[in-house]
């Protein structure tokens, strides 16, 4: 079988017998010129696996050719901490063991807060063009942010298809111009286009307010659920990842099981409340900067948006070019 195997220094793949054991995995040079105890992972999400019994054929354990696995150095923990971390509740863990880290920076400008687990909590920042709440979702949803724009063309069909549901009322124009106006690259996307994105995949949507901190649900009740990060005009994506390198996105996990929980709701609110200090990280959406896509006009939050709206019956808006 052949693995892919990351340490915290390579890269590379190894070629190990179809039988081969942990004892067998250990021997490679990858792994036994490491210094140190180590852990190592495997699986999506990536768990540890027990490297007490040497005798047992990868195969056994999930492990099979073309998987890859993940070496990292161990955390050598007191004992009563130990015992905190693996309890699957986290609240739990929180009440117990130590807090979480203060926003942290990587050398690439990558915010990330580590958890209690040593896992992170990760704003994978999107571009700011028109798009970016189709690309927060195609990046945690498919890993992919390039396929928001089939997103908006699933926004545009459910519009029309479900009418009694997307009324004029609701969208603010018609149905059809609204199905019209969400396929353009300059249309903004919001709660209308959370809500039918989750039920059309399946999944619930947590959008959190990095200003408030407040959590917004969209189609609930789903077992799998995506976070995307709002900051008054902008999304990004939310993830966890259990590498050290936190900017190695290759075992982010961005589709969540709610009962195997990863992170609890006061993480999030913390996450919130240490992206809001920074200086200029949200924008108030009372000075955004809007301009109308069918008349050209510049108007200034979202009081203006909604009175020329309600008077000119447009609804296609978006960012100021800063060209």
């Amino acid at each position: 079988m052949r693995i892919k195997i990351r340490t915290p220094v390579a890269e590379n793949i190894s070629v190990l017998d179809d039988s081969a054991t942990i004892q067998d995995l250990l021997k490679l040079e990858a792994i036994d010129s490491l210094f140190g105890e180590i852990v190592i992972k495997s699986g999506y999400p990536p768990r540890p696996i027990d490297l007490k019994s040497l005798d047992i054929q990868l195969e056994s354990i999930g492990i099979k050719n073309g998987d890859k696995i993940v070496v990292e150095k161990q955390h050598i923990l007191r004992p009563d901490v130990r015992k905190d971390l693996s309890s699957p509740d986290p609240d739990e863990r929180h009440k117990k063991s130590k807090r979480r880290s203060n926003l942290q920076t990587t050398r690439t400008g990558t915010y990330y807060v580590k958890l209690p687990d040593y896992s992170n909590m990760v704003l994978r920042e999107v571009p700011s063009d028109n798009s970016c709440l189709f690309r927060s979702f195609a990046s945690a949803f498919f890993r992919d942010p390039d396929q928001g724009t089939k997103l908006r063309q699933i926004v545009s069909e459910k519009v029309l298809r479900d009418q009694k549901t997307w009324t004029g009322a609701i969208l603010g124009s018609s149905p059809e111009n609204y199905a019209k106006n969400v396929l353009k690259d300059t249309f903004w996307g919001g709660a209308i286009e959370l809500q039918i994105l989750g039920k059309q995949f399946g999944i619930s949507i947590q959008s959190l307010d990095i200003k408030t901190g407040r959590i917004d649900l969209f189609n609930p009740g789903c077992e799998n659920f995506i976070v995307v990060l709002y900051s008054g005009i902008h999304f990004d994506c939310f993830a966890i990842t259990v590498l050290n390198d936190v900017d190695d996105t290759d075992l982010d996990i961005t589709l969540f099981d709610r009962k195997k929980r990863l992170f609890t709701d006061d993480d999030l609110k913390f996450f919130a409340k240490e992206l809001n200090s920074i200086k200029g990280f949200v924008t108030d959406p009372s000075s955004i900067e809007t301009k109308c896509n069918v008349c050209g006009s510049i108007l200034i939050g979202e009081k203006q948006v909604a009175e020329h709206a309600l008077k000119t019956k447009h609804t296609d808006f978006g960012e100021v070019s800063d060209n």
